[in-house]
């Protein structure tokens, strides 16, 4: 994206202790099976470097809806590691891991399975194992650029500046603000800690008047450009 410095993240990885079972007759050959479960918490925060100023500045932060995934491994994929690691791969494709922090996620993964087949007593045949992930992704942008992708989207032609539909508008749902330090990327004030915004389906957050303002005369979102239904 125009304006992006720098994207930093990290990753921290949990697992519960694995459970296994017996899950047939005892007088049955049973089938091993190795069953995962994942579930993924992520968070983006947006920052913006000022010409007078190498700190950054905090602007928003969006927490990503929770994500879960179950995949079930039978003994000789598992035993096939490039092919058990592909397939956790191929599941967990499209979570917001990425690079450096998707290998580390597979290593571990992989490693807290290898331990737990191999601690499995003999008569049980189901390994469950519970990998809970959360990652942090911090986006830095220079808000010179900011600032003017901001002002273009202002000048854009009239034939573009088509309102977004009534409906739309007041299905905008709000959003308690507890970062402290955030700021409302349209009149570039910060929020007051505790009160209310307006989220955007995107997740981007602004001043309920000045997004209502905004989308009176654009259906567009003023930072991603995400696209709001338009008025008739």
């Amino acid at each position: 994206m125009e304006g992006l410095l720098s994207v930093s993240s990290d990753i921290m990885l949990e697992a519960d202790s694995p459970s296994t079972i017996r899950d047939q007759p005892p007088y049955a050959r049973p089938q091993f099976l190795i069953e995962l479960k994942f579930s993924c918490n992520a968070y983006f925060s947006h920052w913006v470097i000022t010409p007078d100023s190498a700190d950054p500045r905090f602007l928003d932060g969006v927490l990503h809806p929770r994500i879960e995934a179950f995949i079930h491994l039978g003994l000789q994929q598992f035993l096939s590691h490039e092919r058990a690691r592909e397939i956790i791969d191929t599941e967990l494709k499209h979570w917001p891991v990425w690079g450096e922090e998707r290998r580390k996620l597979l290593d571990f993964a992989m490693e807290k399975t290898r331990q737990a087949v191999i601690s499995t007593p003999p008569d049980h045949n189901l390994i469950h194992i519970d990998f809970r992930v959360s990652v942090i992704h911090k986006h830095i942008y220079d808000e010179r650029v900011v600032n003017r992708i901001l002002q273009q989207s202002m000048e854009e032609d009239t034939e573009f500046m088509i309102p977004a539909a009534d409906s739309s508008v007041a299905s905008l749902e709000s959003k308690k603000i507890t970062e402290p330090g955030s700021s409302c990327c349209i009149c570039m004030e910060e929020f007051e800690e505790g009160c209310d915004g307006v989220c955007m389906p995107c997740s981007h957050v602004f001043h309920g008047d000045c997004i209502k303002k905004w989308l009176s005369t654009s259906h567009y979102c003023p930072l991603c450009r995400f696209e709001m239904p338009m008025s008739s």
